[in-house]
């Protein structure tokens, strides 16, 4: 897939760059993060052995956890009854974005809960909401963050938020998609932004596509452990809401993998994938080999499985079909009609709901289609850039009430 596919960058027109050049401020920041780190790193102690040990027996596990499938569920459905429950439907909402107006999202929200939508997946910046250290925009960026979860909870909406890019100044000017520094300060920042929207957030996301350069500058499967543990710690002693894994690109069983070595079990109760189908037109039921599409998803589950994770839920927190249609299109640009994009809509519903019943959350990408230049990149939407809806946002109701 493009990395501009979703272009999924927040608008920091208004974010004030912060290079951090004095010497005192470099060391305060020095000092309070170490002494952070130093706690992360006695509290993480026990779980990197605990992940060591299963790494040795991943492999027998995850065998296991084919030829068991069946006896497996069962298990969870005595002691886990809610794993029986359909999965949830929701759609990714540009909200917070700078082409959004009030009346736009008014009617973006409407349309939505009309046809069925239960979940928008909204993503946060860190950088727009603390762009000088320990100094958070009061004056725009978070009155602005206010204003979009009260409309959202306005129409009964559940929120999932995923908390993602990287003040200048914890990530040492490296950009936005690096991790900073000090994992500790994403986790500070996760916990004040629960204490702050605890209350109107029902989901808390950690980063966005974490295993690809695209998105997290290094894809280092150790500083995203690093930064999802402190985050969990923090969210958690301001809101009982639960801390996404956050959507990989892909089905990355082996990043996942890498994860729990580094000490991620525990750190987490939702863990999110992104399973697009490649080719880019293949159906949710077309098996386009390891690690693209719906059915690869046993491949995450397994490894969760192997790792004692079994009663946690994945949810699929990005997926859909393009109708953007471009000349000479690579397989991964291949778009579909609007018809076909309505039925692979339903097909993924119901395969997931009969196949994959540990499934709990699938979240369509997006609302609407943007007007960006190039029109397979700008064509995912439920509704075209007018607003007027495609067959795939009917499709959604109808799914919703069956």
């Amino acid at each position: 897939r493009s990395a501009t596919r979703r272009g999924l960058v927040l608008d920091s027109c208004r974010v004030e760059a912060h290079t951090r050049t004095e010497e005192h401020q470099q060391a305060q920041d020095h000092h309070e993060a170490q002494d952070h780190l130093d706690t992360e790193d006695d509290g993480h102690a026990e779980g990197h052995v605990q992940a060591q040990g299963h790494h040795q027996s991943q492999d027998h596990g995850e065998a296991e956890a084919h030829e068991h499938a069946e006896a497996d569920r069962q298990a969870q459905v005595h002691e886990h009854p809610e794993i029986d429950r359909q999965a949830a439907l929701g759609v990714q909402y540009h909200g917070m974005w700078s082409d959004q107006t009030p009346a736009m999202r008014a009617k973006v929200l409407d349309q939505l809960v009309a046809n069925g939508s239960e979940w928008v997946r909204i993503d946060v910046s860190w950088a727009m909401i603390e762009p000088k250290h320990q100094q958070y925009d009061m004056q725009w960026g978070v009155p602005f963050v206010d204003t979009v979860l009260k409309e959202v909870e306005d129409r009964g909406l559940k929120a999932m938020v995923t908390f993602w890019l990287t003040p200048d100044w914890a990530s040492y000017g490296k950009g936005e998609r690096y991790a900073p520094r000090y994992p500790t300060a994403y986790g500070r920042a996760a916990g004040w932004a629960a204490k702050r929207w605890g209350h109107t957030v029902d989901a808390w996301e950690m980063w966005n596509e974490q295993n690809h350069p695209d998105f997290f500058t290094t894809a280092d499967p150790v500083a995203y452990t690093k930064m999802l543990c402190s985050a969990y710690t923090e969210v958690k002693k301001a809101d009982t809401s639960p801390v996404v894994y956050g959507g990989l690109q892909y089905n990355d069983a082996a990043f996942v993998k890498k994860t729990y070595t580094a000490g991620a079990k525990g750190c987490f109760d939702i863990l999110a994938t992104h399973p697009y189908s490649a080719p880019s037109d293949f159906s949710p039921s077309r098996d386009g080999g390891a690690p693209w599409g719906v059915t690869r998803v046993r491949d995450v589950r397994a490894v969760m499985v192997a790792q004692g994770d079994a009663a946690k839920p994945i949810w699929f927190t990005e997926l859909g079909w393009s109708t953007g249609q471009i000349p000479d299109p690579q397989p991964w640009q291949r778009a579909v009609s609007e018809a076909t994009q309505a039925d692979f809509l339903e097909e993924t519903v119901a395969l997931t709901r009969s196949t994959y019943p540990y499934v709990k959350g699938i979240i369509w990408f997006r609302e609407r289609d943007r007007t960006g230049g190039n029109p397979y990149e700008d064509g995912y939407g439920l509704m075209r850039a007018d607003l007027t809806p495609k067959p795939a946002l009917a499709r959604l109701k109808a799914v919703a009430s069956s």
